[in-house]
């Protein structure tokens, strides 16, 4: 998905019910770096035991859990509080819903509205506590490091849209776009001294002033003198 998709590194969420939200507790505690929050509806876990060994990776992640009251698959004595108790000791940021008269299942009343709200929550509480980190403090590749770059956002783009990305650390941005056939159609140059969250303005004009017609467009973005990430694009009329 990161290849073909402007996908927002610092934007990917874990979410599951029962035993998916047993792997989201699982493997997203294992993997920590990759996810900016977690969803669980009525997890299918024991306790805390099948966490226990990567529980130390919840510190400052958030957590929204929901669980139904009348949940005879796993009650809230098994399946909710203790896992819920143990993220907050962890450090976890966790808010918790107990939804009234509701079983072992996804299909609960206003499902779509709560979790949409779940959703909001995650988003706004992991933006706020988004931090930096340099190059050199990951082996992660330039695409999947968090916070280093967001090529290519949002997508698909129209007209006088604008761009938007993030760096660590002082840099030359350089954005080239290509058309289907190759042809280098727009240079775009964007140095910044400071770290931070910069934006540019995306005129959808080649090198004479053109408006570029609507269609797929490849853009081939470089930071300093590292290594070039090419983004499909599509450009609406």
């Amino acid at each position: 998905m990161a290849t073909w998709y402007s996908i927002d590194p610092d934007k990917v969420f874990a979410m599951g019910f029962s035993w998916g939200a047993r792997a989201t507790y699982k493997y997203g505690l294992a993997n920590p770096e990759t996810f900016a929050g977690f969803l669980t509806i009525g997890a299918f876990i024991n306790g805390t035991a099948q966490v226990a060994t990567v529980l130390a990776n919840a510190v400052n992640k958030p957590f929204y859990i929901m669980h139904g009251d009348r949940d005879a698959t796993v009650d809230l004595e098994t399946g909710f509080f203790p896992i819920r108790d143990a993220l907050i000791e962890a450090g976890a940021i966790v808010k918790s819903l107990i939804l009234q008269g509701v079983g072992h299942t996804i299909n609960f009343p206003d499902r779509n509205q709560r979790l949409t709200d779940a959703f909001r929550w995650l988003d706004s509480t992991s933006t706020s506590l988004s931090v930096g980190v340099g190059v050199e403090d990951t082996d992660l590749p330039l695409m999947h490091q968090p916070g280093i770059l967001r090529p290519n956002y949002p997508n698909p783009f129209r007209h006088s849209t604008v761009i938007t990305y993030a760096i660590r650390q002082p840099s030359r941005v350089q954005i080239q776009v290509y058309n289907v056939v190759g042809q280098l159609v727009r240079t775009m140059v964007d140095e910044r001294k400071t770290p931070g969250e910069y934006s540019l303005p995306w005129d959808a004009v080649d090198g004479q002033g053109k408006a570029l017609p609507g269609g797929v467009y490849f853009s081939i973005l470089t930071v300093d003198q590292g290594p070039s990430i090419a983004r499909p694009m599509m450009l609406l009329r």
